[in-house]
């Protein structure tokens, strides 16, 4: 159980680091789950949060990546989780499909 509630610490302040955003509840206060404020690139414009939350949910699992996304206060977070399994790479990869979706989403909004 430490193992998992280390990493899942360490993935947390691995990925808020990463999109300069924050966690929902400190450090100190998580178990084996974390929520982690996801880029407003991902969802300021959009007319319709709730849809958002399933449309960027929708994108993740096309690029390979099976996580909850949770509307809290008009802002939206990933719910991760640590299990035996899972290691620092599985965050990383998260980290940089959702760079790809903040790309994605400056292109179309330059476009």
């Amino acid at each position: 159980m430490k193992r998992n509630h280390d990493l899942v610490v360490e993935a947390a302040q691995f990925l808020a680091r990463a999109w300069n955003t924050d966690l929902l509840a400190s450090a100190d206060l998580l178990g084996c789950l974390a929520c982690v404020r996801l880029p407003s690139a991902l969802y300021e414009s959009a007319d319709n949060i709730s849809e958002r939350c399933v449309e960027v949910a929708t994108e993740l699992f096309e690029r390979k990546v099976e996580v909850p996304i949770k509307e809290i206060d008009k802002q939206l977070y990933v719910r991760i989780s640590a299990h035996i399994h899972n290691q620092l790479s599985d965050y990383e990869a998260l980290a940089n499909a959702v760079h790809q979706l903040v790309a994605k989403c400056q292109t179309d909004v330059a476009s």
